[in-house]
């Protein structure tokens, strides 16, 4: 197993993580941010910010489409391509 450092990002606690089949991951948080970054490279990819309390969750769909969802979800809010 190879150690490797932290990834910068979030500034408060992280509340829901999502991957990709193609290797993406996202991660949403308390700082009402979502960030997404690439699990191989360790590159960001996006930083998307949030209006507060509007990211408690995120997913990719089966295209690697990337929502998050409010904390009580009633469909997909926002997506990102």
């Amino acid at each position: 197993m190879k150690l490797t450092p932290p990834h910068p990002g979030h500034t408060l606690g992280v509340v829901s993580l999502a991957v990709a089949s193609n290797g993406l991951v996202a991660s949403s948080a308390l700082d009402s941010f979502v960030r997404v970054w690439d699990l191989k490279t360790h590159e960001t990819r996006c930083v998307i910010e949030c209006p507060a309390a509007e990211n408690w969750a995120v997913a990719f769909e089966a295209r690697s489409c990337l929502h998050w969802f409010p904390y009580d979800p009633v469909g997909v809010v926002n997506a990102v391509p």
